[in-house]
Protein backbone atom coordinates (compact mmCIF):
# COMPACT_ATOMS: atom_id res chain seq x y z
CA UNK A 1 0.00 0.00 0.00
CA UNK A 2 1.28 3.31 -1.02
CA UNK A 3 0.99 6.36 1.21
CA UNK A 4 -1.94 9.14 -0.63
CA UNK A 5 -0.18 12.49 -0.99
CA UNK A 6 -2.04 15.55 -1.30
CA UNK A 7 -2.74 17.34 -4.94
CA UNK A 8 0.34 18.77 -6.40
CA UNK A 9 2.13 16.02 -4.74
CA UNK A 10 2.22 13.33 -7.45
CA UNK A 11 4.56 15.30 -10.08
CA UNK A 12 7.21 15.52 -7.11
CA UNK A 13 6.92 11.68 -5.99
CA UNK A 14 7.32 11.61 -10.10
CA UNK A 15 10.35 13.19 -9.26
CA UNK A 16 11.84 11.28 -6.77
CA UNK A 17 11.13 8.13 -8.68
CA UNK A 18 13.29 10.06 -11.84
CA UNK A 19 15.82 10.24 -9.27
CA UNK A 20 15.35 6.64 -7.88
CA UNK A 21 15.34 7.83 -4.37
CA UNK A 22 12.92 7.59 -1.18
CA UNK A 23 10.82 10.51 -0.66
CA UNK A 24 12.44 11.00 2.84
CA UNK A 25 16.34 11.09 1.37
CA UNK A 26 18.01 14.25 2.75
CA UNK A 27 19.15 17.23 0.64
CA UNK A 28 22.34 15.63 0.39
CA UNK A 29 21.06 12.38 -0.60
CA UNK A 30 19.34 13.51 -3.18
CA UNK A 31 22.29 15.59 -4.47
CA UNK A 32 24.92 12.42 -4.19
CA UNK A 33 22.31 10.54 -6.28
CA UNK A 34 22.11 13.60 -8.66
CA UNK A 35 25.44 13.57 -9.37
CA UNK A 36 25.66 10.10 -9.56
CA UNK A 37 23.02 9.80 -12.36
CA UNK A 38 24.34 12.55 -14.10
CA UNK A 39 28.11 10.24 -14.28
CA UNK A 40 25.90 7.79 -15.74
CA UNK A 41 23.66 9.67 -18.32
CA UNK A 42 25.87 12.47 -19.14
CA UNK A 43 25.79 13.28 -22.93
CA UNK A 44 29.61 13.51 -23.94
CA UNK A 45 30.09 9.98 -22.22
CA UNK A 46 28.21 8.85 -25.93
CA UNK A 47 29.75 8.88 -29.60
CA UNK A 48 28.65 13.03 -31.07
CA UNK A 49 25.81 12.64 -32.70
CA UNK A 50 24.94 8.72 -31.92
CA UNK A 51 21.19 7.46 -30.94
CA UNK A 52 23.32 6.72 -27.68
CA UNK A 53 23.69 10.57 -27.23
CA UNK A 54 19.97 11.36 -27.71
CA UNK A 55 18.54 9.16 -25.24
CA UNK A 56 21.05 10.88 -22.90
CA UNK A 57 20.45 14.20 -23.42
CA UNK A 58 16.70 12.97 -22.78
CA UNK A 59 17.40 10.98 -19.69
CA UNK A 60 19.82 14.48 -18.67
CA UNK A 61 16.62 16.93 -19.42
CA UNK A 62 14.51 14.90 -17.30
CA UNK A 63 17.57 14.19 -14.14
CA UNK A 64 18.23 17.97 -14.41
CA UNK A 65 13.97 18.83 -14.17
CA UNK A 66 13.83 16.41 -11.12
CA UNK A 67 16.52 17.46 -8.82
CA UNK A 68 15.73 21.26 -10.01
CA UNK A 69 11.98 20.05 -8.36
CA UNK A 70 13.14 18.34 -5.28
CA UNK A 71 17.20 19.45 -4.36
CA UNK A 72 15.46 20.57 -0.98
CA UNK A 73 13.75 17.31 -0.01
CA UNK A 74 10.03 18.60 -0.32
CA UNK A 75 8.59 15.69 0.97
CA UNK A 76 10.91 14.70 3.16
CA UNK A 77 8.81 15.82 5.95
CA UNK A 78 5.36 15.08 4.88
CA UNK A 79 6.94 11.35 4.76
CA UNK A 80 8.75 10.91 8.17
CA UNK A 81 5.25 12.35 9.81
CA UNK A 82 2.68 9.79 7.73
CA UNK A 83 5.05 6.80 8.56
CA UNK A 84 4.94 8.13 12.56
CA UNK A 85 0.88 8.23 11.69
CA UNK A 86 0.95 4.47 10.85
CA UNK A 87 0.65 4.60 7.17
CA UNK A 88 3.61 2.93 5.26
CA UNK A 89 6.43 5.03 3.19
CA UNK A 90 6.45 5.04 -0.08
CA UNK A 91 9.56 2.88 -2.01
CA UNK A 92 10.37 4.76 -4.93
CA UNK A 93 14.12 3.63 -5.62
CA UNK A 94 15.56 0.79 -7.36
CA UNK A 95 17.99 -0.98 -5.42
CA UNK A 96 20.37 0.20 -2.82
CA UNK A 97 21.79 3.67 -3.17
CA UNK A 98 25.82 3.07 -2.72
CA UNK A 99 27.53 5.89 -0.78
CA UNK A 100 30.25 7.67 -2.09
CA UNK A 101 32.64 7.04 0.85
CA UNK A 102 32.91 4.07 3.21
CA UNK A 103 33.41 3.95 6.36
CA UNK A 104 36.80 2.67 5.97
CA UNK A 105 37.34 6.00 3.64
CA UNK A 106 36.31 8.00 6.49
CA UNK A 107 38.67 6.83 9.01
CA UNK A 108 41.83 7.04 6.20
CA UNK A 109 41.01 10.33 5.74
CA UNK A 110 40.61 11.82 9.20
CA UNK A 111 44.03 9.68 10.42
CA UNK A 112 45.49 11.05 7.23
CA UNK A 113 44.82 14.58 8.15
CA UNK A 114 44.95 14.04 11.96
CA UNK A 115 48.18 16.11 12.06
CA UNK A 116 47.17 18.73 9.67
CA UNK A 117 44.80 19.57 11.85
CA UNK A 118 47.16 19.68 14.68
CA UNK A 119 48.89 22.07 13.29
CA UNK A 120 45.97 24.34 12.56
CA UNK A 121 44.60 24.41 16.30
CA UNK A 122 48.63 24.57 17.70
CA UNK A 123 49.21 27.86 14.90
CA UNK A 124 45.51 29.69 15.94
CA UNK A 125 46.33 29.36 19.86
CA UNK A 126 49.86 30.00 19.07
CA UNK A 127 47.82 33.77 16.87
CA UNK A 128 45.33 33.97 20.13
CA UNK A 129 48.16 34.14 22.50
CA UNK A 130 50.02 36.43 20.58
CA UNK A 131 46.48 38.63 19.98
CA UNK A 132 46.44 39.04 24.24
CA UNK A 133 50.24 39.55 24.43
CA UNK A 134 49.58 42.63 22.54
CA UNK A 135 46.41 43.40 23.86
CA UNK A 136 47.99 43.34 27.21
CA UNK A 137 51.06 45.33 26.10
CA UNK A 138 49.25 47.54 24.73
CA UNK A 139 47.09 48.40 27.87
CA UNK A 140 50.03 48.08 30.52
CA UNK A 141 52.20 49.94 27.79
CA UNK A 142 55.41 47.80 28.48
CA UNK A 143 57.29 46.63 25.58
CA UNK A 144 60.56 45.29 27.12
CA UNK A 145 62.94 41.88 26.19
CA UNK A 146 61.71 40.15 29.02
CA UNK A 147 58.05 41.31 28.26
CA UNK A 148 58.09 40.35 24.88
CA UNK A 149 59.82 36.77 25.79
CA UNK A 150 57.40 36.21 28.29
CA UNK A 151 54.68 37.08 25.26
CA UNK A 152 55.99 34.59 23.07
CA UNK A 153 55.70 31.54 25.35
CA UNK A 154 52.89 32.83 26.67
CA UNK A 155 51.52 32.35 22.55
CA UNK A 156 53.73 28.86 22.18
CA UNK A 157 51.76 27.65 25.45
CA UNK A 158 48.58 28.49 24.37
CA UNK A 159 48.98 26.42 21.08
CA UNK A 160 50.34 23.38 22.41
CA UNK A 161 46.78 23.68 24.78
CA UNK A 162 45.35 24.24 21.56
CA UNK A 163 46.59 21.59 19.79
CA UNK A 164 46.54 19.09 22.59
CA UNK A 165 42.93 19.69 23.93
CA UNK A 166 41.24 21.39 20.97
CA UNK A 167 37.69 22.35 21.20
CA UNK A 168 37.34 21.62 25.00
CA UNK A 169 40.23 24.45 25.25
CA UNK A 170 38.30 26.55 22.97
CA UNK A 171 34.82 26.47 25.05
CA UNK A 172 37.26 26.83 28.45
CA UNK A 173 38.62 29.92 26.59
CA UNK A 174 35.55 31.28 25.39
CA UNK A 175 33.81 30.57 28.88
CA UNK A 176 37.16 32.56 30.87
CA UNK A 177 36.91 35.56 28.20
CA UNK A 178 33.03 35.65 28.77
CA UNK A 179 33.41 35.73 32.55
CA UNK A 180 36.05 38.56 32.77
CA UNK A 181 38.92 39.43 35.06
CA UNK A 182 37.83 38.57 38.35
Amino acid sequence: METKLPNGFEELKQCYITLHIDPSASPAAIKRQYRHLVKQWHPDRYPSGSREQAEASAHMQQINDAYQRIRHAPLRYYVARESKLGTKRVKTHVGPIKPLYTDADISKFAAANARGEKLLRFFSGVVFGALISVTWATAVGEWTPTYLLLSLAFAVILGYLSARYGDEFWRDMARMIMQGPG
